[in-house]
């Protein structure tokens, strides 16, 4: 699924031009200092999940966000002269309504699908992402739910958009990736719909991988 920023009008166009600068440039491009920020201007506030690596997380060492969606908006805002302030809020209907109630100012490469495009203002798609079915090692026959199957997912994500068109599927919601795999081995649903690199990520991470 195509990722964005996802951020409030005010802030689109400043964001937009300078994200088209920043895209054709070199992957080792150097990054110049940050310049000084406006005297008086208040940090921006990015809110992001804290599990979602490798796209943001929390670091365990130093308990600071972190990720390739923190250093895309940082590198961005040091070219704009801006600060980032990063919240972390559980995905995804929290993360969404601290920007639409004004607690927050955007959302880094935040999915696009139906809802979405509704509520908030994108710039230019920056990252892709798959989202699979996955199962258990032992269940690799299965090639696409069945009715009836019970289909783990993250609460406020994309997929319940995906699965409009199965009402014969029993949608079984987790707040967090963590939660969502250990739904899945422990059998409590039959298959999860998500994004396949956060999901593999964090079972290596717990040492589930080869489940």
């Amino acid at each position: 699924m195509p990722h964005r920023i996802e951020i409030p009008m005010r802030m689109f166009h400043l964001l937009m031009c300078l994200l088209l600068l920043l895209l054709p440039a070199a992957p080792l491009m150097a990054t110049p200092p940050a310049p000084a920020s406006k005297a008086g201007q208040r940090p921006l506030i990015a809110v992001i999940p804290a599990d979602f690596a490798p796209t943001y997380f929390c670091d365990p060492a130093t308990g600071q966000p972190t990720g390739l969606a923190v250093d895309l908006l940082d590198r961005i805002a040091r070219q704009a002269g801006l600060q980032i302030s990063y919240q972390f809020a559980k995905p995804w209907q929290e993360i969404e309504d601290l920007v639409l109630n004004g607690e927050a100012d955007l959302i880094p490469l935040r999915v696009i699908n139906d809802k979405t495009v509704k509520q908030f203002i994108f710039t230019s798609v920056v990252d892709t992402s798959a989202i699979n079915f996955i199962v258990r090692n032992n269940d690799q026959t299965a090639k696409e739910p069945k009715p009836g199957q019970r289909i783990g997912l993250i609460k406020g994500s994309t997929a319940p958009e995906l699965l409009k068109h199965r009402p014969d599927l029993i949608q079984v919601p987790s707040e967090t990736l963590e939660h969502l795999l250990m739904d899945l081995i422990s059998g409590k649903v039959d298959l999860v719909l998500t994004s396949t690199p956060h999901l593999l990520q964090i079972a290596e991470k717990l040492g589930f991988a080869d489940r």
